[in-house]
């Protein structure tokens, strides 16, 4: 089995148990992380973090994960998207297609499984 290689996680959620859940996994599996638990000041954070990836709901109160993407895509073009929400399938993965994100991970995907999906997304921006 490959190993996934060491990356810079910043994940942008108002749920802080999800945050804490998060930060966890991707902890476990070797990943440098840090978490906002609101969207507001985020771009200053990755001008300051230099993430690989950004990990954001798109449902926060403020500011909606879609235009903080657009935010970053503007300033940060090479650090990576991944959306994290409980929409539906379907429409989570058109949105991340349409803001430019790496890829989309539901918030059902929980444990071994997250990091299993988040390896193969952040497999596509040659990390692993």
């Amino acid at each position: 089995m490959s190993q996934m290689a060491k990356l810079k996680v910043l994940v942008v959620d108002d749920d802080e148990t999800m945050l804490q859940a998060i930060w966890m996994w991707l902890y476990s599996a070797g990943h440098e992380v840090v978490t906002r638990s609101t969207p507001f000041g985020t771009s200053q954070q990755i001008l300051r973090m230099e993430p690989d990836v950004v990990m954001l709901d798109l449902e926060m109160p403020g500011l909606r994960g879609e235009t903080l993407a657009e935010m970053i895509r503007g300033k940060q073009r090479a650090t990576s998207i991944i959306f994290y929400s409980g929409k539906e399938a379907a429409e989570l993965q058109d949105l991340a297609r349409t803001y430019g994100a790496l890829g989309a991970i539901h918030k059902s995907v929980q444990g071994d499984d997250f990091i299993r999906l988040f390896q193969k997304i952040t497999s596509r921006r040659g990390a692993i």
